[in-house]
């Protein structure tokens, strides 16, 4: 493409070099000029769809960066459960596994916005997690844990303040 730029920047040069007269009046300078300017305007516009692009790609970048801190947070939160008690130990496998079943089972369902799709997304582990994990763990521990998510929670939703 620069390359293309550079060529067409010399072939008006030269054109301007061997002008003879008015280069007002000389057809051939006049539309190579007209030709630079259209191409200008459609590098512009190429230009402007590009930043808005990866502007787009930022913005979805940085919420799911936070998602994974609420996944980690998460994890973390599940894996504190052993000080509770020595039978609630649950493994990163375990963990990955019921993360990716939720993932696979969303994908045709949730939105297509980042913002809505990653709330959604939390929405389903919190979920799909404390389903899993109510059966195992007592009464009390339940609500201690359910207060773990709540506090996670509140902690992303300050994050994104």
């Amino acid at each position: 493409m620069e390359v293309n730029v550079e060529l067409r920047h010399l072939n008006l040069l030269d054109i301007l070099n061997n002008a003879q007269g008015n280069i007002l009046h000389d057809e051939k300078i006049i539309c190579n000029l007209e030709h630079l300017q259209t191409e200008s305007n459609d590098f512009s516009k190429k230009s402007s769809e590009a930043d808005k692009i990866m502007k787009d790609v930022i913005t979805a970048t940085e919420g799911y960066v936070q998602f994974s801190h609420l996944c980690a947070d998460l994890f973390f939160a599940i894996d504190r459960l052993s000080s509770l008690h020595h039978s609630y130990h649950f493994s990163l496998e375990w963990f990955l596994d019921v993360f990716k079943h939720v993932i696979t089972d969303a994908k045709e369902t949730i939105s297509k916005n980042v913002t809505t799709r990653l709330e959604q997304l939390q929405c389903l582990l919190y979920q799909s997690f404390f389903q899993r994990l109510s059966s195992a763990l007592s009464q009390k521990h339940r609500a201690s844990f359910l207060y773990t998510l709540f506090e996670s929670d509140s902690r992303c939703s300050r994050m994104g303040s």
